[in-house]
């Protein structure tokens, strides 16, 4: 009986396992989908003040300090600064790039039409964007001949973290400010402050005291 069962079941099994082998391998699963490209990075900033200030502009040369990065319009984004020598007429500059003028003419003197007029240098604060969007430049100038961004003492620029205000001592300034300063150091030895108010960037001069 048992050799009879065996005779029986035997053909049987083997039929499963032959059909179990024979079964067609699962399709393997397609790749994963490339994820999509990441948004375009930001131009680069020297390259970014040519193609804003104009061709002829650039960093410049033989100061102490060219460029700085911090937070300075309080946006919780990465800004630079770039001091640059620029003569582009301000009249003709794209629409990303605002002029400023934060220090108030001396008697006598004029605001002209191109950055070369007055002081030699410029500060240039690129703003950083999130997803490779416009870059807005604001170029930080100063019409007056006798400027303190040309004198030896302005070559040591800084900046100050907006956490870190209060501890100047001023409360006009640190109720003012929303983001990081920079500070612009005077051949008188008194630190002028460039900052952004929420809307635009003014110069915050410390009183001297008699």
């Amino acid at each position: 009986m048992e050799n009879f069962l065996c005779l029986v079941l035997f053909p049987i099994l083997l039929s499963a396992c032959s059909k179990e082998t024979d079964a067609p391998s699962p399709t393997p699963s397609a790749p994963p989908t490339a994820q999509a490209a990441a948004p375009a990075q930001a131009a680069d900033p020297v390259a970014l003040i040519k193609a804003t200030l104009g061709p002829d502009a650039g960093v410049a040369t033989g100061r102490a300090v060219t460029e700085l990065r911090g937070d300075f319009n309080g946006d919780q984004m990465d800004d630079q600064l770039l001091v640059v020598k620029a003569d582009g007429k301000i009249s003709e500059l794209p629409s990303n790039v605002r002029v400023v003028r934060p220090w108030p003419l001396n008697d006598g003197e004029t605001a002209g039409d191109t950055l070369s007029h007055g002081a030699s240098v410029n500060l240039a604060v690129v703003h950083g964007t999130a997803n490779g969007a416009q870059q807005q430049v604001f170029a930080l100038h100063d019409d007056n001949s006798v400027s303190i961004l040309d004198a030896p003492a302005a070559e040591t620029i800084s900046a100050v973290k907006l956490k870190d205000v209060s501890s100047l001592n001023e409360p006009k300034l640190a109720a003012a400010a929303k983001g990081d300063l920079l500070v612009v150091p005077t051949e008188a030895g008194i630190d002028t402050y460039v900052y952004w108010d929420g809307a635009t960037y003014k110069v915050f001069a410390p009183e001297e005291e008699p």
